[in-house]
């Protein structure tokens, strides 16, 4: 009878530490849902942003708006180039720019007769996509040399475009001095192929045969690319 006291006073004792612990487990619980719905609306809201961000940029992505339906218009022999006379200005999320293509299908002024005159050939580099006219290259080496510039850079045009570029076009300007232009990230493996890196286009291209360069691929047939392209004769090239 002595000891009852004893064994209730260790029965209010273990009943008090579970009391603890259930307390304990509640306010944890309580924490990692906090944490997990803490997380919940994290991701809820970076996807409202996304896609608030996605539909402002699609929105502003226009593309080329001009007086006629596209920069471009196709040529048998170089696949394609500049539509005469067009106007237009290109939206992009980051950046605004507006083209003019002179009567004779290049970006630019025409050279008065008799001037000093530099012949400009390139890709998209060279033709100033994103820039106004004022930014292009051709601008800014005109005002360093104070020869007149002209700007046959076109879009996607590889080293091979700008040779029959120049026999069909450039040498009618009679440049004191010709400038190619080539951006190795694709120039290079563009050459052996009917087509260009990175578009739909299909283009000319040349073969050695014989120490000699043969045009193939001319007249430059209108169908796409196809979606897988060989590249085995790149390293013929290299």
């Amino acid at each position: 009878m002595k000891d009852m006291p004893t064994s209730i006073g260790i029965q209010r004792e273990g009943t008090i530490v579970d009391s603890r612990s259930k307390h304990y487990m509640k306010k944890l619980f309580l924490v990692i849902f906090g944490i997990f719905l803490g997380l919940a609306l994290v991701e809820i809201l970076a996807q409202i942003a996304y896609q608030i961000k996605k539909e402002a940029i699609e929105a502003k992505n226009k593309g080329i708006v001009g007086n006629k339906r596209s920069m471009y218009t196709y040529d048998p022999l170089l696949g394609w180039k500049h539509v005469e006379n067009f106007e237009g200005t290109q939206y992009q999320h980051d950046f605004t720019a507006t083209y003019k293509i002179n009567k004779h299908g290049f970006r630019g002024t025409i050279p008065k007769h008799g001037t000093r005159t530099i012949a400009l050939l390139g890709d998209s580099q060279i033709f100033g996509i994103g820039l106004n006219e004022d930014d292009t290259i051709a601008v800014q080496l005109q005002r360093l040399t104070g020869w007149n510039v002209l700007n046959f850079g076109v879009g996607g045009y590889s080293p091979d475009q700008m040779l029959l570029q120049l026999k069909k076009i450039v040498l009618k300007f009679y440049p004191h001095v010709v400038l190619f232009t080539i951006f190795v990230g694709n120039d290079i493996y563009d050459l052996p192929h009917p087509f260009v890196t990175g578009g739909e286009r299909t283009k000319p291209y040349f073969e050695i045969d014989r120490g000699r360069l043969i045009l193939r691929n001319v007249p430059v047939p209108r169908e796409k690319k196809p979606d897988m392209a060989p590249d085995g004769k790149i390293k013929k090239i290299i």
